[in-house]
């Protein structure tokens, strides 16, 4: 079996390899085409196995809080988790251990996105899907931020869906697993009721200048507000002075906007047309926005990975191509051009990845 601390190390330079080969593919004008449906479940199952089968060790942080609870419960101490998490663990504990639990955690992780890919990027399921895997947020949400990651999949997953039944049952799932989703949720419903895209700009670029000035002021003053002010895991993320405070991070605001910058300046006027990214676009921008008010809070990238699990999907959207359905006003065509950007935007994303998981955190760690 893989050493744990050989994880991380094994699956960066394994996503870094294969996006340079996607991108490769790009720019010599292929996406899709056959064969990619089965390499799209080949992937999507070698990540699941990888992370899934991980051992329960300090490498994967809250790993190890999931297992301690999960033993506990034939002893006769329930979960204190959301309620669905909770019954989760319940059912599984009776059934299989620890690590089959773990793995099952990891499966509804990696396939909410999977099927939010199938549902609306059906001819570019692999470069999606290496997009997802190749962004910031993916791995420490797999391994580390266990039932946060699964809940973001799950609403990615109500963001894909069509039919509003489904969409409301995977967005209870979302909040029933991790009670964040329900700021997502919210973030979507206002987004949706509020369609104007220079409105949300406006607020992203309000709640940046407010964080710069108000500091941690402005992180205490979110802390009250209700619902955030009686939850008792919520006060530990904003207590004021911990050592895990990170003041203002600017590269963490470049990484959050440049993206969305880049892609809307190379694709031009066109994307606008689109309804569904310009709702995407919107509710990342609403959720980036919560972060930045929180930025000097402790824990923020807990605040932070409720935007940037969207990322890469609002950063590569627009080049990829779309399931045309009723109503939509599609704007893209697989051109060569459009492919180079592609490339480009995954080969940005994995780097920025790379670089902070293999080089920055480590360093930190000495």
């Amino acid at each position: 079996m893989l050493a744990p601390e050989s994880y991380a190390p094994v699956f960066f330079h394994s996503v870094l390899f294969l996006t340079i080969a996607v991108c490769l593919r790009l720019r010599g004008g292929r996406i899709g085409g056959a064969g990619t449906e089965v390499a799209f479940w080949g992937l999507g199952a070698t990540v699941i196995l990888f992370l899934g089968l991980r051992p329960v060790a300090v490498q994967f942080g809250d790993t190890m809080n999931y297992a301690s609870a999960y033993a506990a419960i034939p002893q006769g101490e329930p979960p204190t988790y959301e309620w669905g998490f909770s019954a989760l663990m319940r059912i599984c504990s009776n059934v299989v251990p620890v690590e089959q639990f773990l793995l099952l955690c990891t499966a509804v992780y990696v396939l909410s996105i999977m099927y939010a890919i199938h549902l609306r990027h059906p001819g570019a399921r692999v470069e999606t899907l290496v997009a997802f895997i190749g962004a910031f947020s993916f791995y420490a949400y797999g391994v580390n931020g266990v039932r946060s990651g699964m809940a973001a999949s799950l609403f990615i997953a109500a963001v894909a869906s069509d039919g509003p039944a489904r969409r409301v049952l995977l967005m209870v799932a979302a909040t029933s697993i991790h009670k964040s989703a329900l700021l997502m949720v919210i973030a979507w419903i206002v987004t949706s009721r509020l369609p104007n895209p220079r409105a949300w700009s406006a607020a992203w670029c309000a709640a940046l200048a407010l964080s710069v000035v108000a500091g941690a002021r402005l992180s205490t003053l979110v802390s009250s507000m209700p619902g955030l002010a009686t939850d008792e895991r919520a006060q530990v993320y904003f207590s004021p002075g911990s050592e895990d405070s990170t003041g203002l991070r600017l590269d963490f605001v470049a990484y959050s906007i440049v993206p969305v910058l880049a892609t809307e300046r190379l694709v031009g006027s066109a994307i606008w047309t689109d309804r569904f990214y310009v709702g995407l676009r919107n509710l990342y921008l609403a959720l980036n926005a919560f972060w930045l008010m929180t930025m000097h809070a402790a824990y923020t990238n807990r605040f932070a990975y409720l935007s940037w699990c969207l990322l890469p999907w609002v950063s590569t959207y627009p080049f990829l191509p779309v399931r045309r359905r009723a109503g939509w006003k599609g704007v893209r065509r697989a051109d060569p051009r459009r492919l180079e950007h592609l490339s480009a935007v995954l080969l940005a994303s994995v780097a920025f990845t790379y670089f902070m998981m293999m080089y920055v955190y480590p360093s930190r760690d000495r």
